[in-house]
């Protein structure tokens, strides 16, 4: 299925037909909170994260739209380290 900004990511998901589950085992997400609006991950690795309008604070999208490698990249570009994996629970704790 189409991807959307839109929709949060946790909500977005590609399931395994077989169970339901996941599957990715790991998950990206962005502490708002902490994050400056700087943009690099949005640069590096834009099939993931994008800029909300509201705050102006990077936001995930699109769990696994960018291979891991990239993603590392995104996350190592973060002035401020709010960008982190974290367990399927952990990502629906956050919503």
């Amino acid at each position: 299925a189409e991807k959307s900004q839109d929709m949060p990511s946790h909500l977005q998901l590609d399931l395994s037909e077989d169970d339901g589950q996941p599957l990715l085992a790991r998950f990206t997400y962005v502490d708002e909170g902490t994050c400056i609006g700087c943009k690099n991950c949005a640069f590096v690795a834009r099939n993931t994260f994008f800029m909300e309008d509201d705050h102006g604070r990077a936001r995930v999208w699109n769990q696994g739209g960018d291979s891991l490698e990239l993603v590392d990249e995104a996350i190592d570009s973060c002035p401020v380290n709010c960008i982190h994996f974290v367990s399927y629970e952990d990502l629906w704790s956050h919503v």
